[in-house]
């Protein structure tokens, strides 16, 4: 079984081999909708768990005052090794969002986050929850 730190590499490298696409998509949606896309968790019931990666089983939710779901933004893989959600801001330094990743090791849930916008504090370290 791998260790919480290589877990917590593994969706490190994994987040990083993505964000990129995100934020170019995130980009387009903006400049059609005039807000960034919001994305709920990708995971309800099956939560990545100990470095086993699970279908994002959540990916067809949007959220009340949103009309497009994930597959609007991006196409998500079959499995994840985290839980995934974007969240978007509006703030006084302007618009941005946050994607979130968290995953399960042994009974602690950890998170951390990746910002792309003015509202730099928002990227944070892995931290329990």
């Amino acid at each position: 079984m791998p260790t919480p730190a290589e877990v917590r590499a593994t969706v490190d490298t994994w987040l990083a081999n993505r964000w990129a696409t995100v934020v170019s998509r995130q980009a387009l949606y903006q400049a059609t909708h005039g807000r960034y896309f919001q994305g709920l968790w990708t995971h309800r019931l099956l939560e990545p768990t100990d470095g086993i990666e699970q279908a994002p089983d959540a990916a067809l939710e949007k959220p009340s005052d949103q009309a497009h779901g994930w597959s609007d933004l991006i196409t998500l893989p079959a499995t994840m090794p985290c839980m995934l959600k974007l969240d978007a801001y509006d703030g006084p330094l302007g618009q941005g969002f946050v994607g979130v990743v968290r995953v399960k090791l042994g009974t602690d849930w950890w998170r951390r986050s990746q910002n792309h916008g003015p509202e730099t504090w928002r990227t944070r370290a892995w931290a329990r929850q």
